[in-house]
């Protein structure tokens, strides 16, 4: 099966980052695993390109936006380009917020699975409180 993850992680650009080692042995576990990381656009920071092999069957690609604002429809311009390959497809999310939105509009898109990653209490009260933004995160988790 072939898995295309959405994340947030930009450590998975670093080579020597603990993420980075756990995406390649995940690779081991799947045909092709294509990662799409939202990243805002750096001209400082030219070793980030827009797709790197890391190994035989993982690839990562940067959504080198200009804003964050941009991360979303970025991630999923990636995602239709990605996908457009044959073979039975597994999207998984990294959270059911940003990254979740992407997933679940290309799985609807593409007919494919989606599987949503969560990895924090979205529905104590605390989470909600904590900004304006988690708020709309918690109407946007419990909508996916």
């Amino acid at each position: 099966m072939k898995v295309l993850m959405i994340s947030s992680d930009r450590n998975l650009f670093d080579e020597k980052s603990e993420v980075r080692q756990r995406i390649i042995e995940y690779g081991s576990l799947a045909e092709e695993l294509h990662v799409v990381v939202f990243n805002k656009y750096d001209a400082n920071n030219a070793n980030v390109m827009p797709m790197m092999r890391i190994a035989n069957n993982i690839w990562l690609y940067s959504t080198n936006s200009k804003s964050k604002w941009f991360y979303i429809r970025d991630a999923v311009k990636i995602g239709k380009k990605i996908l457009v390959a044959n073979g039975q497809w597994l999207i998984t999310s990294q959270d059911p917020f940003e990254c979740g939105l992407v997933g679940w509009r290309l799985a609807k898109f593409f007919g494919a699975r989606l599987q949503l990653q969560i990895h924090t209490d979205f529905l104590s009260p605390y989470f909600k409180k904590e900004s304006f933004k988690n708020r709309i995160r918690v109407l946007l988790a419990k909508f996916l």
